[in-house]
């Protein structure tokens, strides 16, 4: 039977493990359990059912801000000119289009068609329609979402409306990019907080700016739609923007547990997504919206909304309705199909709008047809020399700069307790409230020169990771070190510990042995290697393709694995204490090195060594909008006022910044 040391907020108490077989080790196992404890306990916070509605308008406008904030739009930039152009107007039998481009801030270019009826003679109800993720391409030349999505905008006209089609950042005539995580490896995305949702609801925002100018549209009846990455862009305009007094999102949204558990964020655009900071589960947006008209569309076999994640997400929302007596205002429609735009979703959509924008429940006989070839909706003639589009990821949120530091000691304290504050209730808010951790001894392994002890460490519910003390018979009297077990130092371990003890469950590897390591443990005695979840004898055995859908799905629960594994070494640091309380080297590499300041910031008094740490967030290691409140230079400073820190580093932007440092003596902090 194998004995656990259950170190619960530093107290100790003796506990049995069951089931000690090595096969327990399955860190993919533990990643699915994990993940489904965490949207279970996201889901339990977010139980609209449990809502006090005497606080309803507070709520709602907390609820926005924090929407505003994971959306990156937290300062709300500033609504500078639209500088509105009607580039040309294409006159056809039943509507007008007037193709348009307007900057949501300056240089960000939005195109997009306005469609209205051949005769205006008051002012009309006005659509904005919202694209997914389909264009035309003809001649090598994006006439965009728009052009694919033209019979909706057409329909709207013939019927008596003013409906403005915008077109998406990555679907447009200037081609942004929405798949920055999905594809092209920009996790520096997360750090930064930012999010092309974010742009797109901008956009939506500003198009109903524009929308309330216009002379003949009725700014008290603007309504919004829009299907797939249109259907989610509808969400967060209507939770955001008050103006939308109707809104019909189709095929556009489902819960957490189809994201995450189901795996349904294999299918997605990162333009479907917030920065989860705030730990929501998607119904809540529906909250923001209530009570104002809302009809949720799907189809019963859509693969990327499956019906039980859309159903869910429904009755959470109708239990709000219907506490505010408004059970007439929400509604949901379900056809056959799948992930396509099918005019059995349209024509209930066309009907919702009509009676609350129109006062007009006439069944529909008309078609939404493409009349237009791409050409005539083409709105650049050339792609503008100052356009963000192209770049607005690296420029939408604003970031911290690294010279953003006291520079006397008496505001030292208050700074140090802002970060603090924003680590613990913005960047790592994923991390427990309550610490509680557990340590097993698991196995012991015996040769000539060393022993090796096993224990199975607990960092929370699910994660259990292997915790490795490496002892040399010959120097027990010696400095020992903790080690952080990231891939490269587990790659030189396995292969020592293989020659040392014989082939395991663990490793079992032909590869060359490092002679350093012998080396490092004759220098220390002992060395403790602190494993973290996802990396060196714990790693995923994902491929890379499904290891960026991991990824994406730590951050769709408001985390990243990069602040999951700091919490790995901070549990860890503190079973390490109370086995060992005199052991305080702790040694780290690249990005592991700046894990363990992070995990450091938290504790106090130990040395820690830093290999080439990186210079940037932008360079990993990737928390949730940790560069809105500091980067690494500043997170190297907070570590540094609790713990001896010494830096070898080549990287000159860290060496010079260092150097213009007000020469506070808070800092233990060397090169």
């Amino acid at each position: 039977m194998v004995k656990w040391i259950f170190l619960v907020c530093g107290l100790l108490s003796i506990g049995d493990l069951l089931n000690p077989n090595p096969t327990n080790w399955n860190f993919d196992k533990q990643l699915d359990k994990y993940f489904r404890m965490r949207v279970e306990e996201i889901e339990e916070h977010n139980d609209l059912s449990k809502i006090d509605l005497g606080h309803f308008t507070a709520l709602q406008e907390s609820g926005r801000e924090e929407l505003l904030d994971m959306l990156g739009l937290s300062p709300l930039p500033q609504k500078s000119p639209l500088n509105v152009q009607v580039t040309s107007i294409v006159e056809h039998e039943f509507f007008t289009v007037e193709n348009i481009v307007f900057e949501s801030m300056p240089g960000l270019y939005v195109t997009a068609n306005l469609y209205r009826p051949k005769e205006v003679t008051e002012k009309l109800p006005a659509v904005l329609y919202v694209c997914g993720h389909a264009t035309v391409i003809k001649d090598g030349y994006n006439y965009g979402a728009k052009a694919n999505y033209q019979h909706h905008p057409a329909w709207y006209a013939r019927n008596g409306y003013i409906c403005l089609i915008l077109d998406t950042v990555q679907l447009g005539e200037i081609e942004g990019i929405h798949h920055g995580l999905y594809r092209y490896n920009r996790w520096w995305w997360e750090s930064r907080g930012y999010t092309p949702a974010g742009v797109e609801a901008w956009n939506g925002i500003r198009a109903i700016d524009y929308l309330t100018t216009r002379s003949d549209v009725n700014p008290d009846k603007i309504g919004m739609t829009g299907r797939s990455g249109g259907g989610i862009t509808s969400w967060w305009v209507a939770a955001l923007d008050e103006r939308i007094k109707v809104v019909a999102p189709i095929s556009g949204i489902t819960d957490l547990h189809n994201y995450v558990v189901d795996g349904c964020v294999e299918g997605h655009c990162d333009c479907m997504f917030f920065a989860n900071t705030y730990q929501w589960d998607y119904p809540k947006l529906g909250f923001l919206i209530a009570p104002r008209p809302l009809l949720i569309g799907n189809a019963d076999q859509d693969a990327i909304f499956p019906l039980d994640g859309v159903y869910r997400t429904y009755k959470q929302m109708k239990t709000i309705y219907d506490r505010l007596e408004a059970s007439d205002q929400i509604a949901i429609n379900v056809v056959g199909g799948g992930h396509h735009d099918i005019q059995d979703i349209q024509i209930p959509t066309f009907r919702w709008l009509n009676h609350f924008l129109q006062n007009d429940d006439r069944l529909i006989d008309l078609a939404a047809v493409k009349y237009l070839n791409p050409e005539q909706l083409r709105v650049l003639d050339r792609i503008p020399a100052d356009e963000r589009n192209t770049h607005i990821d690296s420029e939408f949120v604003s970031v911290a700069g690294i010279a953003d530091l006291p520079k006397t000691t008496a505001s030292l304290s208050e700074w140090h307790d802002q970060l603090i504050s924003m680590l613990t209730d913005r960047v790592f808010q994923a991390w427990p409230k309550e610490s509680s951790f557990k340590l097993g001894k698991f196995r012991d392994y015996d040769s000539n020169q060393n022993t090796l002890t096993m224990y199975k460490l607990e960092t929370q519910p699910n994660i259990e990771l292997p915790l490795l003390i490496l002892k040399d018979k010959q120097n027990v009297l010696a400095d020992p070190v903790i080690k952080i077990l990231d891939d490269k130092e587990w790659e030189d371990l396995q292969s020592y510990l293989n020659q040392n003890f014989g082939a395991d469950e663990l490793w079992m590897t032909t590869g060359i042995v490092n002679p350093e390591i012998q080396k490092d443990l004759q220098k220390h005695g002992m060395i403790i290697y602190l494993p973290i979840r996802g990396a060196g004898i714990a790693k995923y055995s994902f491929g890379s393709n499904a290891m960026t859908h991991v990824l994406r799905r730590y951050y769709l629960l408001g985390e990243t694995l990069e602040s999951a594994q700091t919490y790995d070494i901070l549990q860890g640091l503190k079973v390490i204490r109370e086995l060992f309380p005199k052991v305080t080297h702790l040694q780290g590499a690249g990005k592991t090195s700046i894990l363990a300041t992070y995990a450091s910031i938290f504790l106090e008094g130990y040395n820690i060594f830093l290999q080439d740490p990186s210079a940037t967030h932008d360079e990993g290691p990737y928390y949730l909008g940790v560069r809105k409140y500091l980067d690494i230079p500043q997170a190297l400073l907070l570590a540094s006022m609790q713990n001896h820190l010494k830096i070898n580093s080549n990287d000159t932007r860290l060496l010079s910044w260092f150097k213009e440092l007000p020469k506070l003596k808070e800092f233990h902090l060397s090169f």
